[in-house]
């Protein structure tokens, strides 16, 4: 009998009116740099950079959750050890 009140509970909660939805997104890009480092060197690359986005949102009348990732990195052309993600 003790399971009754959580049942009841967790009943409650589950009926409350909600809608979710899904989104995901990415971007490539490609950038001339003409000062990668910044700094008096001044030596230019070509750096491709890339985005992964994906999110959950969860919506009721009086509030709103989202959970999300975001993912990025940059690949250097010229200097690939300053590649990072």
């Amino acid at each position: 009998m003790k399971a009754l009140p959580l049942m009841l509970a967790a009943c409650m909660i589950l009926s409350i009116p909600a809608s979710a939805q899904w989104s995901a997104g990415a971007y490539l890009g490609t950038l001339l740099d003409d000062n990668a480092f910044n700094n008096h060197l001044q030596l230019g690359d070509r750096v491709t950079e890339l985005s992964l986005q994906t999110a959950y949102d969860w919506q009721t009348d009086a509030s709103d959750l989202r959970i999300f990732y975001t993912g990025a990195g940059s690949s250097f052309a010229l200097v690939p050890s300053r590649t990072f993600y």
